[in-house]
Protein backbone atom coordinates (compact mmCIF):
# COMPACT_ATOMS: atom_id res chain seq x y z
CA UNK A 1 0.00 0.00 0.00
CA UNK A 2 0.86 3.78 -0.11
CA UNK A 3 1.26 4.03 3.88
CA UNK A 4 3.65 0.46 3.77
CA UNK A 5 5.64 2.32 0.65
CA UNK A 6 6.06 5.22 2.41
CA UNK A 7 7.12 3.49 5.92
CA UNK A 8 9.84 1.44 3.65
CA UNK A 9 11.12 4.60 2.09
CA UNK A 10 11.39 6.12 5.54
CA UNK A 11 13.68 2.68 6.68
CA UNK A 12 15.50 2.39 3.87
CA UNK A 13 16.33 6.71 4.34
CA UNK A 14 17.10 5.94 8.33
CA UNK A 15 19.29 2.64 7.62
CA UNK A 16 21.02 4.86 4.04
CA UNK A 17 21.89 7.64 7.03
CA UNK A 18 23.29 5.63 9.66
CA UNK A 19 25.58 3.43 7.23
CA UNK A 20 26.85 7.19 6.17
CA UNK A 21 27.36 7.94 9.87
CA UNK A 22 28.90 4.47 10.62
CA UNK A 23 31.29 5.28 7.18
CA UNK A 24 32.14 8.67 8.48
CA UNK A 25 33.19 7.42 11.64
CA UNK A 26 35.21 5.35 10.73
CA UNK A 27 37.12 7.26 8.57
CA UNK A 28 38.09 9.97 10.76
CA UNK A 29 39.49 6.97 13.26
CA UNK A 30 41.21 5.51 9.96
CA UNK A 31 42.28 9.13 9.44
CA UNK A 32 43.13 9.63 12.86
CA UNK A 33 45.31 6.78 13.13
CA UNK A 34 49.02 6.89 11.17
CA UNK A 35 48.00 5.24 7.80
CA UNK A 36 51.96 4.11 6.28
CA UNK A 37 51.76 5.42 3.23
CA UNK A 38 55.58 4.88 1.43
CA UNK A 39 56.30 7.99 0.20
CA UNK A 40 59.29 8.99 -1.60
CA UNK A 41 60.80 12.50 -2.00
CA UNK A 42 63.98 13.39 -3.75
CA UNK A 43 64.92 16.81 -2.78
CA UNK A 44 66.48 17.66 -5.84
CA UNK A 45 63.49 16.61 -8.07
CA UNK A 46 61.44 18.66 -6.10
CA UNK A 47 63.89 22.03 -6.48
CA UNK A 48 64.21 20.78 -10.01
CA UNK A 49 60.25 23.07 -10.37
CA UNK A 50 61.48 25.69 -7.96
CA UNK A 51 61.62 29.61 -10.19
CA UNK A 52 58.96 31.03 -12.25
CA UNK A 53 57.29 29.48 -15.23
CA UNK A 54 55.88 30.60 -18.25
CA UNK A 55 52.68 28.74 -19.24
CA UNK A 56 49.12 27.85 -21.05
CA UNK A 57 46.26 27.02 -19.34
CA UNK A 58 43.41 24.94 -20.95
CA UNK A 59 40.10 24.20 -18.91
CA UNK A 60 38.74 20.95 -19.43
CA UNK A 61 35.13 19.63 -19.68
CA UNK A 62 34.18 16.53 -18.00
CA UNK A 63 35.33 14.19 -20.85
CA UNK A 64 38.54 15.55 -20.33
CA UNK A 65 38.22 17.81 -23.54
CA UNK A 66 39.38 20.91 -24.01
CA UNK A 67 36.77 23.67 -23.11
CA UNK A 68 35.97 26.90 -24.82
CA UNK A 69 36.84 30.25 -23.29
CA UNK A 70 33.75 32.32 -22.61
CA UNK A 71 32.28 34.72 -25.91
CA UNK A 72 33.34 37.70 -24.07
CA UNK A 73 36.95 36.89 -24.09
CA UNK A 74 36.79 35.61 -27.60
CA UNK A 75 37.42 38.95 -30.35
CA UNK A 76 34.63 40.31 -32.30
CA UNK A 77 36.72 39.02 -35.42
CA UNK A 78 37.60 35.77 -34.61
CA UNK A 79 34.46 34.76 -33.82
CA UNK A 80 33.01 36.19 -36.90
CA UNK A 81 35.26 34.10 -38.62
CA UNK A 82 33.77 30.85 -36.63
CA UNK A 83 37.60 30.65 -34.49
CA UNK A 84 37.14 29.19 -30.96
CA UNK A 85 39.86 29.98 -28.43
CA UNK A 86 40.43 27.70 -25.22
CA UNK A 87 43.69 28.73 -23.83
CA UNK A 88 44.81 31.60 -21.10
CA UNK A 89 48.70 32.66 -20.72
CA UNK A 90 49.59 31.96 -17.11
CA UNK A 91 52.69 32.99 -14.60
CA UNK A 92 53.49 30.00 -12.04
CA UNK A 93 55.30 30.99 -9.31
CA UNK A 94 57.17 27.58 -7.54
CA UNK A 95 58.85 28.34 -4.16
CA UNK A 96 60.55 25.25 -2.08
CA UNK A 97 61.42 25.89 1.65
CA UNK A 98 63.74 23.36 3.33
CA UNK A 99 62.91 22.99 6.97
CA UNK A 100 65.25 21.63 9.86
CA UNK A 101 63.60 19.64 12.39
CA UNK A 102 64.85 18.85 16.09
CA UNK A 103 65.61 15.05 15.26
CA UNK A 104 67.91 16.46 12.71
CA UNK A 105 65.87 15.65 9.73
CA UNK A 106 65.17 17.86 6.41
CA UNK A 107 61.98 18.19 4.83
CA UNK A 108 60.92 20.26 1.73
CA UNK A 109 57.81 22.24 0.77
CA UNK A 110 57.11 22.85 -2.59
CA UNK A 111 53.85 25.83 -3.24
CA UNK A 112 53.48 27.02 -6.50
CA UNK A 113 51.20 30.14 -6.93
CA UNK A 114 49.19 29.98 -10.68
CA UNK A 115 48.25 33.13 -11.87
CA UNK A 116 46.29 33.72 -15.25
CA UNK A 117 46.83 37.26 -17.07
CA UNK A 118 43.99 39.30 -17.34
CA UNK A 119 42.71 39.87 -21.19
CA UNK A 120 42.81 43.97 -21.97
CA UNK A 121 41.07 45.56 -23.93
CA UNK A 122 42.52 48.45 -26.46
CA UNK A 123 41.00 51.00 -24.29
CA UNK A 124 42.60 49.65 -21.61
CA UNK A 125 45.90 49.74 -19.69
CA UNK A 126 48.69 48.26 -21.61
CA UNK A 127 50.29 47.06 -17.90
CA UNK A 128 50.07 43.66 -18.58
CA UNK A 129 48.01 42.14 -15.26
CA UNK A 130 47.64 38.65 -13.48
CA UNK A 131 44.88 37.33 -11.11
CA UNK A 132 45.62 34.77 -8.76
CA UNK A 133 43.66 31.06 -9.64
CA UNK A 134 45.10 28.92 -7.33
CA UNK A 135 47.92 27.76 -5.08
CA UNK A 136 49.23 24.22 -4.81
CA UNK A 137 51.35 23.38 -1.78
CA UNK A 138 52.94 20.07 -1.08
CA UNK A 139 51.82 20.20 2.75
CA UNK A 140 47.92 19.57 1.64
CA UNK A 141 48.80 16.69 -0.04
CA UNK A 142 50.89 13.17 -0.01
CA UNK A 143 54.03 14.20 -2.20
CA UNK A 144 55.99 12.05 -4.06
CA UNK A 145 58.87 12.87 -6.48
CA UNK A 146 61.56 11.81 -8.54
CA UNK A 147 64.98 13.00 -9.19
CA UNK A 148 63.95 14.17 -12.41
CA UNK A 149 61.59 17.14 -11.91
CA UNK A 150 58.39 14.61 -11.81
CA UNK A 151 55.87 14.39 -8.72
CA UNK A 152 52.31 13.69 -8.24
CA UNK A 153 50.14 14.80 -5.19
CA UNK A 154 47.48 12.81 -3.91
CA UNK A 155 44.67 14.01 -1.13
CA UNK A 156 44.69 11.23 1.62
CA UNK A 157 41.47 10.37 1.05
CA UNK A 158 38.22 10.26 -0.83
CA UNK A 159 35.40 12.19 -0.05
CA UNK A 160 31.79 11.74 -0.06
CA UNK A 161 29.38 14.14 -0.12
CA UNK A 162 25.96 14.32 -0.86
CA UNK A 163 26.28 10.56 -2.85
CA UNK A 164 29.10 12.22 -4.39
CA UNK A 165 32.62 10.42 -4.44
CA UNK A 166 35.53 13.11 -4.69
CA UNK A 167 39.77 12.42 -5.61
CA UNK A 168 41.55 15.52 -6.09
CA UNK A 169 45.07 15.14 -7.17
CA UNK A 170 48.44 16.97 -9.13
CA UNK A 171 50.63 15.32 -11.73
CA UNK A 172 53.39 17.66 -13.38
CA UNK A 173 55.62 15.70 -15.75
CA UNK A 174 59.20 17.10 -16.81
CA UNK A 175 59.57 16.72 -20.82
CA UNK A 176 62.86 18.31 -20.74
CA UNK A 177 64.74 20.58 -17.86
CA UNK A 178 62.93 23.36 -19.34
CA UNK A 179 59.77 22.39 -19.97
CA UNK A 180 56.71 20.28 -17.73
CA UNK A 181 53.08 19.74 -18.39
CA UNK A 182 50.74 19.63 -14.74
CA UNK A 183 47.13 18.31 -14.75
CA UNK A 184 45.29 19.55 -11.75
CA UNK A 185 42.31 17.22 -11.52
CA UNK A 186 39.31 16.67 -9.20
CA UNK A 187 37.54 13.84 -10.03
CA UNK A 188 34.23 12.53 -9.00
CA UNK A 189 31.27 10.18 -9.23
CA UNK A 190 27.87 9.54 -8.36
CA UNK A 191 27.39 7.06 -6.31
CA UNK A 192 23.63 6.80 -6.64
CA UNK A 193 23.36 6.85 -10.72
CA UNK A 194 23.49 3.56 -12.20
CA UNK A 195 26.42 3.47 -14.65
CA UNK A 196 27.76 6.36 -13.48
CA UNK A 197 31.34 6.59 -14.50
CA UNK A 198 34.24 8.95 -12.90
CA UNK A 199 33.96 12.17 -14.82
CA UNK A 200 36.43 15.24 -14.73
CA UNK A 201 34.53 17.80 -12.42
CA UNK A 202 37.40 20.54 -12.31
CA UNK A 203 40.47 19.98 -14.75
CA UNK A 204 43.15 22.59 -15.43
CA UNK A 205 46.02 21.15 -18.38
CA UNK A 206 48.71 23.70 -17.86
CA UNK A 207 52.06 23.57 -20.54
CA UNK A 208 55.21 25.53 -19.25
CA UNK A 209 58.80 26.67 -20.10
CA UNK A 210 60.96 27.75 -17.47
CA UNK A 211 61.60 31.68 -17.72
CA UNK A 212 65.38 32.72 -17.00
CA UNK A 213 66.54 35.34 -15.74
CA UNK A 214 64.83 37.78 -12.87
CA UNK A 215 60.72 38.37 -13.11
CA UNK A 216 61.36 42.08 -13.67
CA UNK A 217 58.86 44.18 -15.67
CA UNK A 218 60.76 44.33 -18.77
CA UNK A 219 60.66 40.55 -18.40
CA UNK A 220 57.05 40.02 -18.50
CA UNK A 221 56.10 43.03 -21.48
CA UNK A 222 58.77 40.61 -23.33
CA UNK A 223 57.22 37.37 -22.09
CA UNK A 224 53.24 38.60 -22.03
CA UNK A 225 52.61 40.63 -25.28
CA UNK A 226 48.96 40.03 -25.39
CA UNK A 227 46.30 39.20 -22.68
CA UNK A 228 44.63 36.77 -25.07
CA UNK A 229 46.03 33.85 -27.03
CA UNK A 230 44.86 33.39 -30.46
CA UNK A 231 46.68 29.66 -30.64
CA UNK A 232 45.19 26.65 -29.59
CA UNK A 233 49.08 25.04 -28.37
CA UNK A 234 47.14 22.36 -25.87
CA UNK A 235 43.84 22.12 -27.60
CA UNK A 236 45.28 20.79 -30.28
CA UNK A 237 46.46 18.10 -29.26
CA UNK A 238 45.78 14.73 -29.57
CA UNK A 239 43.75 13.02 -26.50
CA UNK A 240 44.53 9.55 -26.85
CA UNK A 241 40.95 6.99 -27.56
CA UNK A 242 39.79 4.78 -25.10
CA UNK A 243 41.99 1.67 -27.35
CA UNK A 244 45.07 3.41 -27.45
CA UNK A 245 44.98 3.66 -23.56
CA UNK A 246 44.13 0.22 -23.54
CA UNK A 247 46.92 -1.11 -25.46
CA UNK A 248 49.68 -0.38 -22.50
CA UNK A 249 48.23 -2.68 -20.71
CA UNK A 250 46.77 -3.05 -17.27
CA UNK A 251 48.25 -1.27 -14.40
CA UNK A 252 50.70 -3.51 -12.18
CA UNK A 253 49.04 -1.52 -9.15
CA UNK A 254 45.57 -2.25 -10.07
CA UNK A 255 45.90 -6.09 -10.61
CA UNK A 256 45.99 -6.83 -6.81
CA UNK A 257 42.64 -4.47 -5.46
CA UNK A 258 39.97 -6.75 -6.15
CA UNK A 259 38.44 -3.98 -9.37
CA UNK A 260 35.91 -5.10 -11.78
CA UNK A 261 35.58 -1.53 -13.53
CA UNK A 262 37.66 0.09 -15.50
CA UNK A 263 37.25 3.58 -17.17
CA UNK A 264 39.80 5.37 -19.53
CA UNK A 265 39.13 9.36 -19.71
CA UNK A 266 41.32 11.23 -22.46
CA UNK A 267 43.21 14.23 -21.62
CA UNK A 268 45.47 16.80 -24.36
CA UNK A 269 49.01 16.68 -25.13
CA UNK A 270 48.86 12.54 -25.46
CA UNK A 271 47.74 12.06 -21.82
CA UNK A 272 44.87 10.16 -20.25
CA UNK A 273 43.03 8.72 -16.77
CA UNK A 274 43.14 5.12 -16.20
CA UNK A 275 40.21 4.38 -13.27
CA UNK A 276 39.97 1.04 -11.93
CA UNK A 277 36.83 0.91 -9.15
CA UNK A 278 34.87 -1.57 -7.64
CA UNK A 279 31.19 -1.96 -7.97
CA UNK A 280 30.63 -3.25 -4.51
CA UNK A 281 33.00 -1.36 -2.82
CA UNK A 282 33.50 2.44 -4.39
CA UNK A 283 35.85 3.17 -1.53
CA UNK A 284 38.34 1.04 -3.51
CA UNK A 285 39.98 3.24 -6.25
CA UNK A 286 43.29 3.45 -8.34
CA UNK A 287 43.65 6.54 -10.19
CA UNK A 288 46.27 6.02 -12.60
CA UNK A 289 47.19 9.51 -14.38
CA UNK A 290 49.77 8.86 -17.61
CA UNK A 291 51.41 10.84 -20.35
CA UNK A 292 53.01 9.78 -23.64
CA UNK A 293 56.23 11.53 -24.28
CA UNK A 294 59.17 11.71 -27.21
CA UNK A 295 60.57 8.46 -28.57
CA UNK A 296 57.82 6.25 -27.08
CA UNK A 297 58.43 7.37 -23.26
CA UNK A 298 55.07 6.93 -20.95
CA UNK A 299 55.25 9.20 -17.75
CA UNK A 300 53.01 7.65 -14.96
CA UNK A 301 51.54 8.73 -11.43
CA UNK A 302 49.45 6.40 -10.06
CA UNK A 303 47.69 6.55 -6.54
CA UNK A 304 45.85 3.81 -4.77
CA UNK A 305 42.76 4.35 -2.32
CA UNK A 306 41.10 1.35 0.04
CA UNK A 307 38.21 2.29 2.49
CA UNK A 308 38.43 5.59 1.46
CA UNK A 309 42.42 6.46 2.26
CA UNK A 310 45.22 6.50 0.60
CA UNK A 311 47.54 3.70 0.67
CA UNK A 312 50.42 3.98 -1.98
CA UNK A 313 51.31 6.46 -4.58
CA UNK A 314 54.31 5.76 -7.39
CA UNK A 315 55.87 7.18 -10.27
CA UNK A 316 57.49 5.99 -13.30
Amino acid sequence: SHVENETKTVIYKRNREERRGRRRRETRTRASQDVAVAVEVDALGLRANEGNWKGILCNLNRDGSPQELPPMYVPDALREWGETLYEWNTLCESLVVETNHDDGSTSNTLTQDVKRQVPLTACESVEIQFETIGRVSTEDFTCRADSEGNFVLASDQITVDNDTQSARFHACFHVSREKRVRFDILLQKYLTSSGAKHHVNVGKAYLEERIQGPLDEATLDKLYEQGLRETNEIANTTRPSEETALSFGVNPLAEDMETDERHVIGLPMDAWLDIYSSSSDPSRLCIGVNMQGAEGKVFSATMQYSDSVLISTSMS
